[in-house]
């Protein structure tokens, strides 16, 4: 706590190009199901997973996606 990790996260989220689609997870502390529903949640993806197969094949298929159009996915995880 306190050592800058958000501002440093902030400031590098903001200095990317439009073609990186970012999602910001903190210290979730969740069962395995409920991790992957917020990756999709901070991704903006309109589903809910009840599995993870479910989320494993979506994601897939968002990740795919987002390569045919030459976008960049990242993801920050952080404690």
């Amino acid at each position: 706590v306190g050592t800058g990790k958000t501002t440093l996260i902030n400031a590098l989220v903001n200095s990317l190009d439009k073609d990186t689609i970012v999602a910001v997870v903190s210290d979730p502390k969740l069962e395995r199901l409920e991790f992957f529903n917020l990756i999709a949640t901070a991704f903006k993806l309109k589903k809910s997973f009840k599995d993870k197969l479910d989320f494993t094949l979506y994601f897939t298929q968002f990740l795919k996606a987002a390569y045919k159009e030459n976008k960049k996915v990242l993801l920050f995880y952080f404690v």
